[in-house]
């Protein structure tokens, strides 16, 4: 039944192996039933095979996956039906097979049903004896409780959300090296309630969530008007990257996105009034253009090359690639750079997801050919091709004796001997070490503490992750000033779950560094310290020049501090970038009091990105309409400023047309012959922005004479 799919001679290794002059090798790829319509191309990289580990009859059609610590392999799988949520509910037709590979070969020999009647699985993952799984309207924990391969239990953790059966819906989970369980919820809302029925959260946009193990705590960690965010991972400090469909529109933009705290992000503006934003919405790391991404991983071990060491490997659905991106820091976020890595030319392999496993392989998922509700590119279902699972190798990459560490007698390791294996050579080992040293808990404590002098860096950072899983900010001071940045960043990611009031000054501190994810992220960790006076610190840190990720970690910080007369105090500044920053601040915040007189002195500023930012909090103010026109008469009336206040003069138009004054205005504007070229166009464009406006009457003669010189602009 197995096959091997694609075998090279045993050529040297060389790095760059993506470089142009390297050569593709394409093998046929022969499911079990080798059926014609099964036989599949597939291009992987000189000097790598790939192998079909599990098709049918093990497995039919399988979309996402994950390893438990024993090294048997969850996979959601489909039924290959395309249902609504109300049939999916019905039905309940899905479910999650367990496959296990009992003769240590590589290849999974084993097959049975986990988890069954399902709605939509979409993502699993294993901790302390469970499976947390995402399948709508819930995010679930399945635990077998009697070892007969079966989940017995199911309980459900958070929900409900909404779902259309198009796959746009939850999809995860992961864990962060905080310990907290991740997903993400495409576009279709939420609506959380308490145990008494009590609405927690109820909201219509996209989100990134998190809680702690047991469902509560929940966290939005960001979200906005994308379309279906698919899969996320972590750095080794802790940032959150993930895949996203649909951040953009017209043309369509899948993305690979750095998904910060409080982030609010493209592409639909209705989500605006139920999220704080902090300035422009937030944009991707990397644009893939339309390819329907969907699952990606860091790839932690390095062993199909040292140089791929936290690379991310995602997968293309519509486009049947597996691509690898290597990620460079660029101020306070990442830049990627894109590299092939496994393509087929055939339009029904679909992959959905990739895994590392213990010994640095790769297993790819590809779901088949049923999938179609909402998808674009396959436009009929075909459930007759059926998927597998394929594992890709690197000829003569290293071997590891006890990848996972199952002859490690975990319970009976002296407090050394585990520390020991926190910078173990296997990365799954260095995982089961962390976790082991968080059950101990204060008996370890002291010991994790004393890292902060350890040679190695690696040690370090699983020490600092060890403690912040704990919950123990104060053991996290210590490494504020290490040596290594990623150590900084996990230990100011600690303390902004776990605020410690003695570290606020270095906090503050932090604000002015010289290395911008440490400014950042000291911004985030004091906006949910609760610690009002950091306040001046905040603003003054808006002074200087930054990227938009930091500039955003500042000013959410002030809308979680939410001290409308602390932060007031910015509008006196005579820095520009600082006032801007308060101004938004205090437009956004919970509590915030922000009054029309505030922002008009805004609009006789020289600074366009002032001047645009007051225009569109005030078109944000309907409250205010009685003041747009004599707002809008008086730019009119700046002929020297015509093209900056071009694109505000557009939205103020487009935004209150319908009050009876601003109309007057814009009549008398078209009627204006001396009006400048620039703003009568904007005018105009702003009008024409507008359906079914009454035209009223002193629109009319302006008009009549614009079109019958053909001179409008």
């Amino acid at each position: 039944m197995h096959q091997l799919i694609s075998r090279v001679c045993c050529n040297p290794f060389r790095r760059g192996i993506e470089a142009v002059s390297a050569v593709l090798l394409s093998a046929l790829v022969s499911l079990p039933s080798a059926s014609a319509q099964e036989q599949m191309p597939i291009v992987v990289p000189e000097g790598f095979t790939i192998e079909l580990v599990a098709g049918h009859p093990l497995v039919q059609h399988p979309t996402f996956a994950a390893f438990d610590d024993k090294g048997r392999l969850f996979l959601c799988e489909n039924a290959g039906v395309n249902m609504s949520a109300a049939e999916l509910e019905a039905a309940l037709p899905n479910s999650i097979r367990l496959l296990e590979d009992t003769d240590g070969d590589g290849r999974f020999d084993r097959s049975t049903v986990f988890a069954d009647k399902m709605t939509f699985p979409m993502g699993a993952v294993w901790r302390d004896g469970a499976l947390y799984v995402s399948s709508p309207p819930y995010i679930w924990r399945l635990e077998d409780t009697d070892g007969d391969g079966v989940a017995d239990r199911r309980d459900q953790l958070v929900g409900k959300f909404g779902y259309t059966g198009n796959g746009s819906s939850v999809h995860g989970c992961i864990f962060g090296p905080d310990g907290r369980l991740y997903w993400t919820d495409g576009y279709h809302g939420h609506e959380f309630r308490d145990s008494e029925g009590n609405l927690t959260s109820k909201r219509e946009g996209s989100y990134i969530f998190s809680c702690r193990p047991d469902g509560s705590d929940v966290i939005l960690h960001s979200g906005g008007g994308m379309d279906n965010p698919v899969e996320l991972d972590f750095t080794p400090a802790g940032e959150v990257l993930g895949t996203v469909n649909i951040l953009y529109t017209r043309p369509r933009v899948d993305a690979f996105v750095h998904w910060l705290y409080g982030g609010a992000y493209p592409h639909r503006e209705r989500v605006l009034n139920e999220i704080q934003t902090t300035g422009e919405l937030l944009g991707p790391v990397h644009r893939f253009g339309h390819v329907a991404v969907s699952g990606t991983m860091r790839y932690r071990s390095g062993l199909l090359d040292p140089d791929w060491k936290d690379n991310f490997f995602t997968a293309f659905f519509n486009t049947g690639k597996v691509v690898r991106l290597e990620l460079k820091r660029k101020g306070s976020t990442y830049t990627a750079a894109q590299r092939e890595f496994l393509s087929c030319a055939d339009r029904d392999f679909h992959p959905t997801d990739v895994i590392e496993d213990a010994d640095g392989s790769l297993l790819v998922v590809n779901t088949g050919g049923w999938f179609y509700r909402g998808c674009p590119t396959s436009q009929h279902a075909k459930p007759e091709i059926l998927g597998g699972v394929y594992r890709i190798r690197r000829t003569g990459m290293p071997q590891q004796d006890d990848p996972r560490g199952l002859k490690i007698d975990w319970d009976h390791l002296s407090n050394d001997a585990l520390i020991g294996f926190l910078d173990d050579s296997r990365s799954v080992v260095r995982e089961r070490a962390l976790t082991t040293c968080v059950k101990r808990g204060e008996s370890i404590t002291a010991s994790l503490k004393n890292l902060g002098e350890a040679p190695c860096e690696l040690i370090r950072l699983n020490a600092v992750w060890a403690l912040v899983q704990m919950g123990n900010g104060p053991a996290l001071l210590g490494f504020l000033n290490d040596a290594s940045l990623d150590v900084r960043l996990a230990a100011l990611h600690g303390l902004s779950l776990h605020p410690v009031p003695a570290a606020n000054a270095t906090l503050q501190s932090l604000l002015n560094s010289d290395q911008a994810p440490i400014r950042r992220s000291a911004a985030v960790a004091l906006g949910r310290s609760g610690d009002r006076n950091a306040i001046p610190s905040l603003l003054q840190a808006l002074s200087r020049p930054m990227d938009r990720p930091e500039e955003h970690a500042i000013i959410f910080a002030l809308l979680e501090l939410n001290d409308p007369e602390k932060t007031r105090a910015g509008l006196q500044s005579d820095n520009l970038r600082i006032r801007r920053g308060a101004l938004i601040a205090l437009d956004q915040m919970k509590a915030g009091d922000l009054k029309v007189d505030d922002v008009l002195p805004f609009f006789d500023s020289s600074d366009g990105e002032i001047t645009k930012t007051s225009a569109k909090i005030f078109v944000r103010h309907p409250e205010w309409a009685n003041n747009a026109a004599s707002l809008l008469q008086r730019l009119l009336e700046n002929p020297n400023r015509s093209a900056q206040n071009a694109e505000i003069l557009e939205l103020l138009v487009r935004s209150f047309v319908d009050n009876p004054a601003v109309a007057a205005v814009v009549g008398d504007a078209l009627a204006n012959d001396q009006l400048a070229a620039t703003s009568r166009h904007a005018v105009i464009k702003g009008v024409a922005a507008r359906r079914n406006l009454p035209l009223p009457a002193n629109w009319v003669a302006p008009l009549k004479a614009g079109l019958k010189v053909r001179d409008l602009s």
